[in-house]
């Protein structure tokens, strides 16, 4: 049961928090709710940390939550290099975020709920990505999804949070249904909803209309939350109406649960032969970028730039998953931790701004980065790391993705993702000249923001510093997952042994 140990962490504290948050409220004691979630993110972190001494010992580790239900229906919870992956970045940026908002949110009424949310939402993301069938990852999958829609409308007060919520809501509503759909259609076709006995069901299967509307309707579920194009329109509302914490954690790791949902579909499920999902990724992964980037270009809201910005860094991480190699699904792996870094990083850095100066104009933030040196000089690293500077992490991750991309001999592909590539390094650029011009008589007045806002941002430079000239870590990681994901025999008989 150690497995589930993060999992349950989070859970405990965003069901406690509100009780904590009273407390305060009688004891008059600040900052204790937001220490409280920030103690609770530690320590889920430090025991997910711990799950890969388990994993060195056995690659597939399974634990059954409800047997009664029966072994061919649902209740597994399944632990892989790819699911630990995904859930250390997803609680990583959320302790981040946390420390982030301590100071950023303080302002604000409601602070026990909205700590709440975010640590049932990271809970839910983490859920999603250790359940080892459809039943227990859609009931993760709308904890994490019920949270986030509340966090993006949380300043209700405000007409822009309401009407972004609600949006989210509905979109997001229509995605999730959609899997449902495609989860009942499977249910009838293989009698299971675990995903290693479909998966065994249908290797060897031929390949069939029925397989490719089943596929097409997770993909197209699962892409609503990822923000692939056409299914994007919520992304650049939500992340301008919701609190800069939040935003980073949307654009850095929710929309990587769609990702994470799309590989264990494209990877687990359903084999190659079966449904060649290649060439719809492929399609998906060029409509993203050249979307995205064309878009952020004529951005005047600074949020919605780095909005538009991770519509485009999708669309890199999906042309790597279209490749269907071990390699392009390393290079996708790696993209989504240092995009998860570096966006995060970008999203605070605007909120830093924001929280001194009131505004989300880019014409009226010049000349912010030299009345707030440590807010520039950060946000200038996560854009110029988004923009594949050598020596910074974002350099890393589109190396290995052309590199792949090459090695599967796509090299249309490759081209287009190396034009869309330098279509986003002018705004990248563009936003760093206005940092650092000559500053306007309305960024006179500005300070650097308090300090646990800017440790948030000094942790997230470092570390895109450092995984820039040292990515062994992070690759050596990413290798075992992308591996282990391509065993999928392996998967398969560790669950079906069970």
């Amino acid at each position: 049961m150690e497995i589930l140990s993060p999992m349950i962490i989070l859970a405990l504290f965003g069901i406690l928090t509100p009780i904590i948050g009273f407390i305060c409220e009688r004891g008059r004691v600040r900052n204790l709710v937001s220490a409280w979630a920030l103690f609770g993110f530690i320590i889920s972190f430090m025991a997910c940390f711990r799950l890969m001494n388990l994993l060195n010992k056995n690659p597939v580790i399974v634990v059954s939550l409800y047997p009664s239900i029966g072994e061919y229906v649902a209740g597994f919870i399944v632990l892989d290099w790819l699911s630990f992956t995904f859930s250390i970045g997803f609680i990583f940026l959320g302790l981040i975020s946390t420390l982030h908002s301590i100071d950023y949110m303080s302002h604000d009424t409601g602070l026990p709920s909205y700590y709440s949310l975010l640590l049932l939402m990271v809970c839910g993301m983490v859920g999603v990505t250790l359940a080892g069938d459809f039943l227990t990852l859609y009931v993760f999958w709308e904890l994490m999804s019920i949270s986030s829609y509340c966090l993006v409308g949380f300043r209700k007060h405000l007409w822009e949070p309401v009407e972004a919520g609600f949006k989210y809501l509905l979109m997001s509503a229509a995605g999730s249904a959609l899997v449902l759909f495609s989860m009942s259609l499977l249910y009838g076709l293989t009698g299971s909803l675990s995903f290693a006995r479909i998966a065994s069901s249908l290797t060897g299967a031929s390949p069939s209309i029925l397989l490719y509307a089943i596929f097409i309707l997770l993909l197209v579920g699962f892409g609503v939350k990822a923000a692939i194009v056409p299914f994007h329109s919520w992304l650049p509302d939500a992340h301008p109406a919701a609190p800069s914490p939040i935003s980073a954690m949307l654009s850095g790791v929710v929309i990587k649960t769609g990702v994470y949902a799309i590989i264990r579909a494209s990877y687990t499920l359903i084999a190659i032969p079966t449904v060649d999902f290649r060439p719809m990724l492929a399609l998906l992964s060029v409509l993203t970028m050249t979307v995205g980037n064309i878009l952020a270009l004529v951005q005047k809201d600074i949020k919605r730039l780095l909005a538009y910005s991770s519509i485009a860094q999708i669309g890199y991480l999906v042309l790597a998953l279209s490749l269907g190699t071990e390699f392009g699904l390393l290079a996708g792996i790696v993209h989504f931790f240092n995009h998860a870094l570096m966006k995060g990083l970008a999203f605070l850095c605007a909120g830093s701004i924001i929280h001194v100066l009131g505004t989300r104009n880019i014409d009226e933030l010049t000349g912010i980065g030299r009345r707030m040196p440590v807010t520039g000089v950060s946000f200038a690293i996560a854009l110029l790391s988004l923009a594949g500077m050598p020596f910074l992490n974002g350099f890393i991750s589109k190396y290995l993705i052309f590199a792949a991309a090459i090695d599967a001999q796509a090299y249309l592909l490759t081209f287009i993702g190396l034009l869309n590539s330098a279509v986003g390094v002018v705004y990248y650029v563009r936003v760093i000249q206005v940092l650092f011009r000559k500053p306007i008589e309305a960024v006179m007045k500005a300070h650097e923001s308090p300090p646990l806002i800017t440790s948030s941002l000094v942790i997230l430079s470092l570390l895109c510093i450092i995984f820039g000239v040292w990515p062994q870590p992070l690759s050596y990681v990413a290798e075992l997952a992308a591996h282990f994901t391509f065993q999928r025999l392996v998967y398969i008989t560790s669950v079906l042994r069970f």
